[in-house]
């Protein structure tokens, strides 16, 4: 129909597809109340920022994916929290702390700010236009685990940043242009961080625009390099908030959920392995008419078949009874009904590992924390 109208209309040009996403080592059933459904996500109290992250993060765009009550809380306090949410948090706060809520004087120009070795920070600004040009080529793509994930490199680029520069009260009594820099180029990456989360998570962009004081932006173009190490004009991460910029109130991105709630989630709303985990440990008693109908089934039977002699004599022969029906319907139904069977404990620790697996972790050349890193306490923010 678009075609013959003769007019130029947007047509379909590509199409995202998944695979499928499971829950706590098994499937999403509304029968067997297994998952979290629509306006039970909602009651929960946590904000619709964070199931967007999670959910397109665990996205089964290559293969099955895994929703864990674990992770869900894992990626909320070690990855949106003590790594995006720090980053902005920390370097707002200093600004509003150190500065008066406003933008130091720096050498830097106003526009892209070019790749040049004798730069104090060239390695960090390296980084961030590969990271921008990696996620501009992720978005075209359709691939959105990816992007998200790059968002998130960003923003633990951004920390490393902090930490390497030695942004403290010392610097800034010692080397105040220093300070002045790493401030004004952090903040600028603060709001290029909010345009490139837009799409995941809009309201985590409008709060951080309000905290900034800066109207709502897009995401540049990625920078491309030539031998002298120049940017392009127009590309790549520069500095878009002035000296003078005065920003607004800093306020935390998000909140952290305390690690007991995943166990108080799974008996609300299912687990699979915590299934599994029951039926097994309530076997013995659980299995005591099944047992009864099995020593029943496979009870031997005395049968006397005739010899045909002419004295009429008999010979006795034994022969084991067919099992009894009643079982195998009786264990169909059990299936059809979702009630647990008792499972092996290989296959439980199993599921548990399928469910504690991170499905976060980086794929990028440059090292960032991920969500494991962070749960195991080997990567402090």
């Amino acid at each position: 129909m678009l075609i013959g109208d003769g007019r130029p209309w947007t047509k379909l040009h590509h199409i995202s597809g998944t695979e499928f996403l499971n829950y706590e080592g098994g499937k999403f059933s509304k029968s067997r109340n297994l998952g979290v459904f629509g306006t039970q996500a909602q009651k929960t109290g946590i904000p619709a920022s964070v199931w967007r992250y999670y959910l397109v993060a665990n996205r089964p765009e290559s293969g099955d994916s895994m929703f864990s009550w674990g992770d869900f809380i894992t990626a909320n306090n070690s990855v949106l929290l003590k790594n995006f949410g720090n980053f902005v948090n920390r370097i707002l706060k200093f600004a509003v702390a150190k500065y008066q809520s406003t933008l130091p004087p720096t050498t830097d120009s106003p526009g892209p700010l070019p790749l040049s070795t004798e730069d104090e920070d060239y390695a960090f600004l390296a980084d961030v236009n590969k990271l921008l040009a990696q996620y501009n080529t992720q978005m075209d793509a359709v691939r959105l685990r990816d992007g998200l994930q790059t968002i998130m490199q960003l923003s633990a680029r951004g920390n490393l940043y902090l930490q390497s520069a030695g942004l403290n009260n010392a610097l800034l009594a010692e080397k105040p242009e220093r300070c002045a820099i790493v401030v004004s180029r952090a903040i600028n990456l603060v709001w290029l961080l909010s345009a490139m989360v837009s799409p995941f998570m809009p309201s985590v962009e409008t709060n951080i625009c309000e905290q900034l004081n800066a109207p709502k932006r897009s995401v540049p173009d990625a920078i491309t390099t030539g031998e002298e190490g120049t940017a392009n004009a127009g590309a790549g991460f520069g500095i878009d908030l002035l000296e003078g910029h005065v920003i607004g109130k800093p306020d935390y991105l998000f909140v952290q959920i305390p690690e007991s709630k995943a166990e108080e989630w799974r008996q609300e709303f299912g687990s699979t392995a915590t299934a599994a985990i029951a039926a097994t440990a309530a076997g013995p008693s659980a299995g005591g008419k099944d047992g009864k109908g099995k020593a029943k089934a496979t009870k031997k039977e005395k049968v006397v078949a005739p010899s045909g002699n002419a004295e009429g004599e008999g010979s006795s022969s034994t022969r084991p009874a067919k099992p009894k029906k009643e079982t195998k319907k009786k264990q169909k139904g059990q299936a059809e009904s979702g009630e647990a069977t008792p499972a092996e404990p290989a296959e439980v620790k199993k599921a548990e590992a399928e469910v504690r697996k991170d499905t976060m972790e980086s794929t990028s050349e440059i090292p960032v924390p991920s969500a494991a890193s962070y749960a195991q306490g080997s990567v402090e923010p």
